[in-house]
């Protein structure tokens, strides 16, 4: 389960058990408890060293839940987009790896194939460019 805490950052909690083994006839079972920083970072300032620059022409466009599992919701600014909405995830690579058109102002992405990791979201409406985010994807 992810939760994203007042201060903007987002904990992750959830268990562990192992198969027996020679070593642990029993298996292992653990809890597992992560905080990171709003950006998806474990490191502070690790959302410094990616070299992407975020820009928006508007500070109302959502992109939730982030960092995502399995769904990403993408809702540009009112009046911003109209039409035709393109969202494109490139990976740290530069490779376009998911790309979702809708005709709608709320966008709901199937994410779920994608391995964990940082994205770049690339938003257009009618071929004009709109916002770039990152985005975390984590399971």
């Amino acid at each position: 389960m992810a939760y994203q805490l007042t201060d903007g950052s987002f904990a992750f909690h959830g268990s562990f058990q192992s198969p027996p083994s020679a070593l642990y006839p029993n298996g292992l079972t653990g809890a597992l408890l992560i905080k990171t920083d709003k950006f998806g970072c474990l490191e502070p300032g690790c959302q410094e060293h990616d070299g992407v620059e975020e820009f928006d022409l508007t500070s109302d466009m959502l992109v939730y839940p982030n960092p995502a599992g399995n769904t990403l919701m993408v809702s540009p600014a009112p009046g911003l987009a109209s039409g035709t909405i393109c969202a494109e995830l490139y990976n740290m690579g530069g490779s376009i790896v998911l790309s979702h058109t809708a005709d709608a102002q709320l966008l709901n992405i199937d994410i779920s194939r994608l391995p964990q990791g940082m994205y770049v979201l690339r938003l257009s409406s009618n071929g004009k460019y709109i916002a770039t985010k990152k985005v975390s994807v984590i399971r």
